[in-house]
């Protein structure tokens, strides 16, 4: 949770240790057993309602509420097993592809988590406590707009981490961070990775490696926004989804490519459509499937190709397809 509203929560604490007060329509008798209900309730249960009214304080005086935020600050990626205690090797590229003699350091410090879809992990402006590595999850960085709408900036799957600026020193979020494809990822507290940042070599030549990689995929999508059709963008769109899963099915809603894209719903599903009349992909129920990569390839524009051979050269092996 964000410092400012770790403060914000414990500044308006005191508003809900009120004393018990009798109703003016309650007898003697009826308060009286009240209060001793309230009593024997326990001082634990008396401070999970003050702390859970906090919080609710704290929604309101930053004009939040848990639809907007997914319960990303309120409710963190839940943690699978203990930290230190990953028998295997995550399938996160960064992660998988060190020295024994490196892992060993890292693999102390990871704590396996579940990302749920439209889960939040950081806010624009925001701190952050924690780097995530996605492994079967995939995480959209998104602008939001004065207008409401929102632009995705970058994707990351099994082959990188959010948030990028961490390799560079920085905890605070340019964009959003949300998850798109839920599924499961590690992470490390920002602090120590910037420690193993320091001290391991070959763990450090791959973020850096990665984040070259991923200033690629940023500047690249800002040509292809600006200058290709729909029909294009959408198939790179669909295309780099299906780089970072298992399979072929993709969990994708059209209102959700749509904010992804910057269109409306109706564009994406004539987009849809001719894919479909094509038999490049199926879509039904929220579940698009690839049917013809090779056709989806050369419907998308070169921008997917170009984007797809830096992420080759700098992180060989990090997709499979």
């Amino acid at each position: 949770m964000p410092n400012y509203l770790v403060m914000t929560i414990r500044q308006n604490a005191h508003r809900f240790d009120a004393p018990i007060q009798a109703d003016q329509h309650c007898s003697s008798d009826d308060f009286r057993q009240q209060k001793q209900r309230a009593v024997g309730a326990g001082q634990q249960s008396e401070r999970v309602r003050r702390v859970g009214g906090a919080v609710n304080a704290a929604r309101l005086a930053f004009g939040l509420t848990k639809a907007e935020t997914n319960g990303g600050w309120f409710e963190p990626a839940e943690r699978t097993v203990h930290r230190g205690t990953m028998v295997q090797r995550p399938k996160n590229g960064l992660l998988a592809n060190i020295p024994a003699s490196e892992w060993i350091e890292v693999q102390s410090l990871c704590e396996p988590v579940k990302l749920p879809l439209g889960r939040v992990l950081y806010e624009p402006l925001g701190a952050f406590d924690y780097v995530y590595f996605p492994e079967t999850a995939i995480i959209s960085n998104v602008a939001p707009l004065k207008t409401g709408k929102t632009a995705e900036t970058s994707t990351t799957g099994r082959e990188g981490l959010v948030n990028v600026g961490a390799i560079m020193g920085d905890d605070q979020s340019l964009h959003r961070a949300v998850v798109h494809v839920s599924g499961d990822g590690t992470r490390i507290s920002f602090r120590e990775f910037q420690e193993l940042q320091a001290r391991l070599p070959v763990f450090r030549r791959k973020l850096n490696a990665y984040s070259r990689a991923f200033l690629a995929q940023v500047m690249q999508s800002v040509a292809c926004n600006a200058t290709h059709t729909v029909l294009q963008r959408c198939a790179r769109w669909l295309l780099k989804c299906h780089d970072r899963v298992d399979g072929d099915e993709l969990r994708l809603t059209q209102q959700f490519l749509a904010e992804m894209l910057v269109v409306s719903r109706v564009a994406v599903n004539a987009e849809l459509k001719k894919l479909q009349q094509r038999q490049v992909l199926t879509y039904s129920r929220g579940i698009i499937t690839i049917l013809d990569r090779r056709l989806l390839e050369r419907t998308s524009c070169e921008c997917y190709r170009a984007i797809r051979r830096e992420y080759d050269r700098l992180l060989p092996g990090s997709f499979t397809k």
